[in-house]
């Protein structure tokens, strides 16, 4: 196959719809009983699509990858089978099933994150210039839609997510795949434009403190390499905080939480004690789930942090696994990695790790930095027996 048949075309044009869809949590919303929440964990549409196009995809494409792309997918691959592992473990241990949704989540998770890089192998820059029109796409979409979506009176907006802070995330996510993508390729100011706003206007809809930190992190990696105008971002930030500071400011309900920290700001709060209360679960790892079996400030709910979920949860061999999926995907131009430091950032609150679009994150951003180093051809390997050798 290639590039001079009309397939590629048509599978870009279905990997463009699935950004699109995946604001619209539009199943399984039932509230939750005595929450202000609905349930959670439910597939939705973009789900059922994207598995249709797993399918289609490794049905149809001969099995391709980069040579690059080869170890971290093989050390992704290893921290999902254990997980799988721990989870399965811990689940006959306690006779509790609940344990193994999570390892579901990782394996459609790593699914995604493999179709991409396929995809990536056969498609090369196209993929790339796809997926960053369709995430713009899909953020513009969600302002165009969002006054459908506004509840009044409510001072946090999650549109058509299930809560505000996946919307949030969602914008942190979008935000690294268009700053990395448009350092790689030219786009038009006003569309770039555009985009900012729009991103901007949903990120203050949805109040996500961890969100707005992980952009303003955003913002600093994506403006290292131009000094002037980080200094200029720098220096206005740093005066908007003195006038905060120093004036004495009427400050809205809505706006009391960017400036006074609440109870659920500390680490135990966010579950971080479960470590030192149980630190033996570091080793291997106590399991996904099943959390009413600790003491812990934040009672019988996950870890409200990525690598402490990964920490406790999976204990050393899955953070390692893990981290190293992670460095091997950005080995090929290190710079890269900057951009996967807002994430992280964002993780330091929340458990992120399961939202299925951090991982074509991860892919667009190992992509970028496969494409970057200009590998020596052959850079993809011809069949899926040759794409498991050794790199030379």
């Amino acid at each position: 196959m290639t590039n001079a048949t009309p397939l590629p075309r048509y599978f870009l044009g279905l990997w463009a719809v699935y950004p699109l869809l995946v604001p619209f949590y539009l199943m399984g919303k039932t509230p939750v009983p005595g929450t202000a929440k609905v349930e959670g964990g439910v597939p939705q549409i973009a789900d059922y699509y994207l598995l249709g196009l797993m399918g289609l995809v490794f049905t149809t494409l001969p099995f391709r990858l980069s040579r690059a792309a080869v170890a971290p997918v093989a050390a992704l691959a290893g921290f999902v089978i254990y997980t799988a592992f721990v989870n399965l473990t811990w689940a006959t241990a306690l006779e509790d099933l609940s344990l193994l949704k999570s390892t579901l989540f990782y394996a459609y998770d790593g699914l995604l994150l493999l179709t991409c890089l396929v995809l990536y192998a056969h498609f090369q820059d196209a993929f790339l210039r796809v997926t960053i029109a369709a995430v713009a796409g899909s953020v513009v979409l969600q302002a165009v839609l969002s006054p459908l979506a506004i509840v009044p009176g409510i001072p946090r907006q999650a549109l058509f997510f299930n809560d505000e802070n996946q919307l949030g995330y969602f914008c942190l996510l979008a935000g690294t795949v268009f700053a990395l993508g448009t350092r790689r390729f030219a786009m038009p100011v006003r569309h770039q434009a555009i985009f900012y706003v729009a991103l901007a206007y949903l990120a203050l809809l949805s109040q996500s403190r961890g969100a707005l930190l992980g952009l303003a992190v955003l913002i600093v990696v994506a403006l290292l390499d131009r000094p002037v105008r980080l200094l200029c971002v720098v220096g206005g930030a740093c005066a908007v905080l003195a006038v905060l500071t120093l004036a004495p400011l009427s400050v809205s309900k809505s706006e009391e939480r960017y400036i006074v920290g609440s109870e659920y700001d500390t680490p135990a709060a966010r579950g971080y004690d479960r470590i030192v209360n149980y630190p033996e679960h570091v080793l291997l790892g106590a399991g996904e789930g099943a959390y009413a079996r600790f003491r812990s400030d934040l009672y019988a709910t996950e870890l409200h942090s990525t690598y402490g979920t990964l920490l406790f949860c999976y204990g050393i061999p899955g953070t390692t696994l893990f981290t190293l999926g992670l460095l091997l995907l950005c080995k090929r131009d290190p710079r890269v990695a900057l951009f996967l430091i807002p994430a992280l950032v964002h993780g330091l609150g929340h458990q992120g790790m399961r939202f299925a679009f951090v991982w074509a994150m991860l892919a667009f951003v190992g992509a970028c930095a496969i494409r970057s180093a200009a590998a020596t051809p052959p850079d993809v390997a011809p069949d899926a027996s040759a794409a498991w050798e050794p790199a030379p």
